[in-house]
């Protein structure tokens, strides 16, 4: 017997553990009354980019209320999850996948990065939260969870870096820069990534723990001009065969994947501010011209002194988790 994390809390606590290497502080989000509050944690400043780092870990998740109408789900959660703007590396986040006894699709929460089942370490492994579509179907990483636990990752758009040169005013000195790029399907239709999801126990917990990954592919279409990977993008037609337990063959269901992945879509500059974990607003994803970048707001004094308190009180409760049970192995 399986049991999958199914908690109202879960969702309201993400942990920021990844960052472009140009940034930031490591955050926590927790519940606050006016909404998610950022509050900052000791750790690692380091990035380590998924797809060998040839990739940025950054999308825009849809609130819990878009995928249940897009995806026909009913209202599963008393306390639906928002939209979020910058979702990050090891990050709880929404995943479509096919409850197989009732072969409906079923809505959970994973850590963005995957552990596979067979993981030993008590810390989970690195820049597992991208996998090479090209190569997915020969390594041991990813050709258990292709061939039986795919899933869809929904999303409302994502970000990419592009290699770009800045002129210095006081020096005039040539500087190389990135320039975030946010991507968008035509009209702002929600989609899927492809991806895989799997179970972990680690030693002395009871509960399995879901993780995913996405899958990347090289850039092509519009992509190609900002960046050469991109992930893999389901159009809603390709998406139930994606899903269909009867594909065992991981060669196969990636094939299929990528011969029917969208490459049609469209991007604009958007603001820096992506770049630091703490930002998630709208804002990010407007369109900004690349020599009018607004600066990161710092944040209040005041308001820091009340997210250290916040802090204390999530590390000193026991967060009450219930548990859906999914009827398949541990590593399905």
């Amino acid at each position: 017997t399986v049991f999958l994390l199914q908690s109202s809390q879960s969702h309201n606590q993400f942990n920021a553990a990844a960052r472009p290497a140009c940034t930031a502080a490591l955050v926590t989000f927790a519940a606050g009354s006016s909404g998610l509050v950022a509050i900052p944690t000791p750790g690692n400043n380091s990035f380590h980019s998924g797809d060998n780092g040839r990739m940025c870990g950054r999308y825009v998740s849809p609130e819990e209320a878009e995928i249940e109408r897009f995806w026909h789900i009913g209202r599963q959660n008393s306390n639906p999850f928002p939209r979020r703007y910058n979702v990050t590396p090891a990050s709880i986040i929404p995943v479509l996948r096919l409850d197989r006894a009732t072969g409906e699709i079923e809505l959970v929460n994973a850590r963005w990065g995957l552990i596979p089942n067979w993981w030993k370490d008590a810390k989970p492994p690195r820049n597992s939260h991208n996998a090479r579509s090209e190569e997915a179907a020969t390594k041991p990483m990813w050709k258990g969870p292709l061939a039986k636990s795919r899933c869809l990752i929904p999303a409302a758009g994502w970000y990419e870096w592009k290699q770009v040169e800045r002129t210095d005013p006081a020096s005039g000195e040539i500087n190389k820069a990135k320039q975030p790029h946010f991507f968008h399907l035509p009209g702002d239709q929600l989609f899927a990534f492809a991806g895989v999801v799997a179970m972990w126990k680690p030693a002395n917990d009871a509960d399995w723990q879901a993780s995913c990954a996405v899958f990347t592919r090289e850039a092509v279409g519009p992509a190609a001009e900002v960046h050469d990977r991109m992930p893999v993008v389901l159009p809603k037609g390709a998406q139930a065969a994606w899903l269909d337990p009867q594909v065992t063959d991981p060669v196969q269901a990636m094939s299929a994947a990528r011969a029917t992945g969208v490459i049609e879509v469209e991007h604009h500059v958007v603001s820096n501010r992506v770049n630091t974990a703490a930002a998630d607003d709208r804002q990010l994803i407007e369109k900004k011209n690349c020599n009018a970048d607004a600066p990161v707001p710092k944040q209040d004094p005041g308001q820091a002194q009340v997210n250290e308190s916040r802090w204390k009180e999530v590390k000193s409760q026991r967060v009450r988790r219930s548990r859906a049970r999914i009827p398949t192995g541990p590593g399905k």
